[in-house]
């Protein structure tokens, strides 16, 4: 047991920066490795579902702070680290978790929608254990590497679509809707590992941004293969 724990959340208030700094030294002996947001993940009914399913498109629709980028990114740390969370142990098809895996997140913009959102939660949810590299260009995140050659890398809708070609991905994710063209070329990507891809939205309208092909080629597909 923490000898200190007794006395942690009675002094924490009056300690300077510094002071929680070594504190913080001071307990990491007793931190577990499976202490984390990663390994305590429990899905809720329907997010169980989604990482569970073996479609090779998967999607997510709800409002703002419905949980969809937490779930989607959790999806991303399971097939970079190579593991899953205990409460979904025997649950997430295994050739889906691999850290070899070369990953591809798709975000609207850097850095509002990328440092505010999706960079915070990756570092929230992967354990700085698993990471072997953080790749910068300018200082711009660019992706994170692990130790099994597997890989995390961050686009932006704001590119241009070529930037988008190149060598073939296993796993694909769009934090809200991407342009067509864009999709386009991400899904050549995962022709040759028979790769997937995950969005994850809140459904806009045709006034805010005229992105129609979302519900044509996914919902109303998805739909009619549910009827």
């Amino acid at each position: 047991m923490n000898p200190l724990s007794n006395n942690l959340e009675l002094n924490l208030d009056s300690k300077t920066p510094q002071e929680l700094i070594e504190l913080l030294h001071l307990t990491e002996r007793w931190q577990e490795t499976t202490d984390n947001k990663f390994f305590l993940y429990k899905a809720n009914p329907i997010m169980e579902i989604f990482h569970t399913s073996k479609a090779k498109t998967r999607a997510i629709f709800g409002g703002n702070r419905s949980g969809k980028t937490y779930s989607t990114i959790m999806e991303a740390a399971m097939c970079f680290i190579g593991v899953v969370p205990k409460s979904l142990e025997s649950l997430v098809p295994v050739y889906r978790i691999k850290p070899s895996n070369r990953i591809r997140i798709c975000t609207i913009d850097y850095p509002n929608n990328f440092v505010k959102v999706v960079w915070e939660l990756i570092q929230t949810l992967i354990p700085s254990d698993f990471i072997k590299d953080v790749i910068k260009e300018q200082g711009r995140v660019k992706a994170i590497t692990n130790h099994d050659g597997g890989f995390i890398e961050f686009m932006q809708y704001e590119q241009d679509v070529k930037k988008f070609q190149g060598s073939s991905r296993h796993l694909i994710i769009y934090d809200e809707e991407p342009p067509m063209s864009i999709r386009d070329e991400n899904l050549m990507r995962l022709v040759d590992t028979d790769g997937e891809e995950i969005f994850g939205l809140t459904p806009v309208s045709e006034i805010d941004r005229p992105m129609i092909w979302i519900y044509d080629e996914l919902y109303e597909k998805a739909a009619r293969n549910v009827e």
